[in-house]
């Protein structure tokens, strides 16, 4: 719809007005319908939250606990490395790099879809 907006300034006043009052409708139209629309339907089931599991929530507390873990490993070797005299940023850069590499050997990776998206696909 809004390619055909570029070719309605050569049009006359009337018929761009026209133009402009319809597009605004249609747009108010699919807007309001869009929740009742079977793509309504399926954002409402994805935007829902999911009851997780006792596992789900295992991991979730566990990637909690490296980040803390992590944070903690950034503020005392950013401390350590300041108390020996080394540079701001280096030592900023290097507490990140020692807790970022020191944490990716124990995270767990999941599968890169949403399990509710596979119905979807198939």
């Amino acid at each position: 719809i809004e390619v055909v907006l570029v070719f309605l300034v050569f049009a006359p006043r009337r018929l761009r007005a026209f133009a402009g009052w319809s597009i605004l409708l249609l747009e108010v139209l699919i807007a309001l319908t869009g929740p009742r629309s079977a793509y309504g339907a399926i954002a409402a089931r994805l935007r829902a939250a999911e009851p997780g599991s006792d596992f789900a929530r295992g991991i979730r507390r566990f990637g909690v606990l490296l980040v803390r873990v992590m944070m903690v490993i950034v503020i005392l070797v950013f401390a350590a490395n300041q108390l020996l005299g080394a540079p701001l940023a280096e030592s900023l850069l290097f507490s990140v790099a020692l807790a970022v590499g020191s944490g990716s050997r124990s995270e767990i990776t999941t599968h890169p879809f949403d399990s509710r998206l596979v119905p979807l696909l198939g």
